[in-house]
């Protein structure tokens, strides 16, 4: 395990303010990077993955009902996301989406599609003399270069299924609050279609959406945004320099090797800064973070009976490590 680090740790060590669903025990910065990278894995062993980090018994992947869901509307759906419920917490549901997969061209397409309008006007803004005046007005300029959307391409918008899933469960009387988190272009979309829905949404290096809050059907609010999105932001990460920032952020550091231009964006790396800062309770270190990303070994468990020390602990868990 990690300890909390000496000084002045993150401020959202612990989420508040709306943004926790669960007590402070299983309930910080870590579950949500973790349950960002989970949703990469392969779906049929989510169940796995939520059982080493919270226990067993404690989290169920709610994969049946996903895929009711997605059964009768969006069965050939490329857009990937769980949904986690607590039987301690009843009426809780954590939808979670995956982001940019590799070089999968439709999600590619999807972040091209979103942010291309915003991504313009930041290069605008910042070439063009005095073109910071123009910022209050930007989000109207982008719905502009939104209109040549056909309404074809709308329609099959990752956000619009994400939020009539989120409109799906609200519906039902089994959910009564939900949050939603997702990673890169997974967290972009969580913002979208939580300030639709009027629920809260954690992103883990997630592009914005305050200059392109116009251009999405419906429109969003700024206030929507600063109330109902909290971002973790990751230092020289190129995603959540898209577009315009919300009010609530978490700045992280990063390890990476800074000509490494992709190193912060893994939400696996991210996973380790939080962990090592916050320091990691009763969650598990991943082997990653010492083996692959330069962190400190972490301390024995001595409440769980470990006294190994970690390399050899990993050796025998992961020998591919080596």
């Amino acid at each position: 395990y990690y300890e909390s680090q000496p000084g002045l740790n993150f401020p959202a060590c612990e989420l508040t303010r709306g943004f926790q669903f669960l007590n402070e025990t299983y309930d910080n910065l870590a579950s949500v990077i973790y349950l960002s990278a989970t949703v990469y894995n392969d779906p049929d062993k989510h169940q796995s993955y939520l059982d080493k980090w919270y226990g067993g018994n404690y989290s169920v992947n709610e994969d049946k009902t996903v895929h009711e869901f997605k059964s009768k509307r969006y069965s050939d759906s490329v857009v990937r996301y769980m949904l986690t419920t607590y039987p301690t917490e009843p009426g809780l549901g954590v939808v979670t989406i995956r982001g940019t997969y590799g070089p999968g061209i439709l999600d590619i397409f999807a972040d091209m599609q979103l942010w291309a309008g915003a991504i313009l006007l930041q290069l605008q803004r910042a070439v063009l003399p005095l073109s910071f005046l123009w910022t209050p007005v930007l989000h109207k300029l982008n719905n502009f270069l939104s209109i040549i959307e056909t309404d074809s391409i709308k329609e099959h918008t990752y956000y619009v299924e994400v939020r009539e899933f989120i409109e799906y469960l609200k519906s039902r009387e089994d959910f009564d609050r939900i949050i939603v988190l997702g990673h890169s272009l997974g967290g972009g979309v969580a913002f979208i279609a939580a300030a639709q829905t009027e629920v809260r949404a954690v992103g883990v290096s997630a592009p914005n959406a305050m200059l392109s809050r116009d251009s999405f059907t419906p429109p969003i609010t700024k206030e929507d945004l600063d109330e109902l999105t909290f971002n973790i932001i990751p230092d020289r990460d190129l995603i959540p320099m898209v577009d315009d920032r919300a009010r609530n952020i978490q700045e992280i550091g990063c390890r990476a090797n800074k000509t490494n231009i992709l190193g912060c964006h893994s939400p696996v790396r991210s996973l380790c800064e939080v962990q090592y800062h916050c320091g990691s309770g009763f969650k598990p270190v991943l082997c990653s973070c010492h083996l692959k990303y330069g962190y400190p070994a972490p301390k024995p468990n001595l409440n769980f009976n470990e006294t190994r020390p970690f390399a050899e602990v990993c050796r025998e868990e992961y020998p591919s490590l080596y």
